[in-house]
């Protein structure tokens, strides 16, 4: 392991106590401090999930020549011996081609929740707030922000001279307008949930934006990191359908978008005009590589610059390949898999927990993952605002098989399991090693792998149109908060289709508990009513929580300044690409 060069820049999460030697990729400079009379403690993120970090050009200074006294001399002074003056430093610009998991679900932000979409359109879009790399709120296109004494009404100053992609002005108008279209009940978009609670948006003047809650919200900050809430031009909105939004991105973003060929490719060009740091790489290029195996061979032979989602073993027969290096970079996301509760025999508690005990995940954490993982506490990974650590269930199969008989299924069942292809790190391998301890409870599984982008249309689906038993799927808040998370996966109101309750899980307790967690601003409060919940959640039993990731990249060595955030995004405004 300790061969592996890391990519890290974040120190967040104690994942990295799995990986002994480290050499980690330049970290970006820190964003301005906030104002904000009122400190809100770190928070959010849900299952597809953020913000952009400003960078400070590092300036090439010239030391002043040492000055000699001059004496007096009757020899002609001596011609200084010529050399050839230093070319100026040119920008290195460049295609920087990425290797994606999956294509884009669409280029509308507000339209969709998940995560690749989420990479793409974080470069073309801007938003009001951004994720610093430790996983605090930090500047977008607000400079600074103050809530007021009742704590319902936050003003925000927005940056000036931001201009859209069309040469349109950004202002608190833009916005506005956006979020409104957001938050517009007859719209249907995924991105209002994330705007809960807001009763009003205005736009005071060009650069003051307000935003008014019905109660105080905790969470607000983080949840408008969202990479769902990117500001699109408002003449695009108006111009354009729905249909043609998802397809023609228009943004204020440090990219432009060019074309996109699906399955094939995403191509973008710089945006000379960024009001913040313009990127040195004249275009980016992503490819949607499904397969791990291929985006492996892709790094391997230099035909892709990064690759996201290597699998472990991929990521140790890289490690020393030349030109290139591995960066393991620590990650909140929880894999698990749903039990559908409207499906006997996973309605029963018992059948769930005997499930739950049946399962090793310490041995998958070891010997599938390679140890570049850990075993999940819960649902909530560490790292994450407003983690608890719980008691998972220890590998027990006789407890398993205990309560097994006592639900009546001594003689075994049998179940179908739904598994994501090339979503989440080792979930394929890890899933067939599920299925082998199953069947030795006596639960035989029948597992199908399904393409990402079926998988979604499939499980947007309610609870009488539900088909799967057991569905693999994996959770990393992109508003690094509990709230966006815990609300939108254990929530009655959240069931599918409308959110990520795909258990269909309903207690009324932890409903209470949510809402606490959700409108309160007091850090103590919350702390409290999700460390109760998530004890309620594990007895439970709605899912099976196997490991917290992290995530492997394949980078280039001529590639710089990739700096990782707590979420599933880079900002590629502050890569670069050196000759080679």
């Amino acid at each position: 392991m300790n061969r592996y060069k890391f990519g890290i820049v974040i120190s967040l999460i104690v994942v990295l106590s799995l990986i002994l030697g480290a050499c980690s990729t330049p970290a970006t400079e820190a964003p301005p401090a906030v104002e904000e009379p009122v400190e809100e403690v770190v928070e959010e993120a849900p299952p597809e999930e953020t913000e952009e970090m400003e960078e400070v050009e590092e300036e090439v200074v010239e030391e002043p020549a040492e000055e000699v006294a001059e004496e007096p001399t009757e020899e002609p002074a001596e011609e200084p011996t010529e050399e050839p003056a230093e070319e100026p430093m040119e920008a290195m610009g460049g295609e920087l081609i990425y290797a994606l998991p999956s294509d884009i679900a669409s280029f509308d932000p507000h339209a969709t929740r998940e995560t690749v979409s989420g990479m793409v359109n974080s470069q073309i879009f801007d938003y009001i707030i951004m994720l610093s790399p430790d996983g605090t709120a930090a500047p977008g296109l607000a400079q600074s922000w103050e809530v007021s004494e009742d704590e319902l009404t936050w003003t925000f100053k927005l940056v000036e001279g931001a201009k859209f992609h069309d040469g349109s002005d950004l202002t608190a108008e833009s916005v506005k307008i956006n979020l409104d279209r957001a938050l517009n009940p007859d719209n249907a978009l995924p991105a209002s949930r994330l705007l809960s609670g807001i009763t009003e948006v205005n736009a005071i003047d060009d650069t003051t934006l307000e935003i008014v809650t019905e109660k105080p919200l905790g969470a607000l900050l983080f949840h408008l990191s969202h990479y769902s809430l990117g500001i699109i031009s408002p003449a695009a909105l108006e111009s354009m359908s729905p249909e043609e939004l998802g397809q023609n991105p228009v943004g204020s973003g440090a990219f432009k978008f060019v074309s996109y060929t699906p399955n094939e490719s995403i191509v973008l060009e710089k945006n000379p005009d960024y009001w913040g740091t313009v990127a040195s790489v004249d275009t980016v290029t992503f490819k949607p590589v499904p397969e791990a195996a291929s985006r492996s061979v892709l790094i391997e032979t230099g035909e892709a610059d990064v690759v996201t989602k290597l699998e472990p073993l991929d990521a140790l027969a890289l490690q020393d390949v030349d030109g290139m290096r591995v960066d393991v970079v620590p990650f909140t996301r929880v894999v698990f898999i749903h039990m559908n509760e409207f499906i006997e025999p996973l309605g029963d508690v018992r059948v769930r927990q005997a499930l739950s005990y049946a399962v090793d995940r310490q041995s998958i954490v070891d010997n599938i993952l390679q140890g570049l993982a850990v075993v999940a506490t819960g649902p909530l990974g560490k790292g994450v605002s407003m983690y608890t650590p719980t008691e998972n269930y220890d590998y027990d199969p006789e407890k398993a098989k205990e309560l097994l008989a006592e639900a009546g299924y001594a003689d075994g069942l049998t179940l179908k399991m739904w598994v994501p292809q090339g979503r989440y790190q080792g979930a394929e391998a890890a899933s067939e090693a599920v299925q082998a301890q199953l069947a030795e409870v006596g639960v035989t599984v029948e597992m199908e792998i399904i393409e990402w982008s079926t998988l979604l249309e499939n499980i947007r689906k309610g609870p009488e149109e539900a088909e799967w038993e057991l569905l693999v799927l994996g959770f990393a808040p992109a508003t690094n908060d509990a709230d966006w998370q815990l609300y939108t996966q254990f929530h009655t109101d959240n069931w599918a289709p409308n959110s990520n309750n795909r258990s269909f899980y309903s207690n009324p307790e932890v409903d209470a508990l949510l809402e606490t967690g959700k409108f309160s601003t007091d850090p103590e409060v919350r702390q409290a009513a999700y460390a109760e919940l998530l004890d309620i959640v594990l007895e439970d039993a709605p899912e099976i929580y196997l490991y917290q990731t992290t995530q492997i990249y394949g980078v280039r060595d001529n590639v710089q300044g990739l700096t990782y955030l707590p979420i599933d995004i880079q900002f590629l405004n502050l890569v670069s690409l050196e000759p080679q």
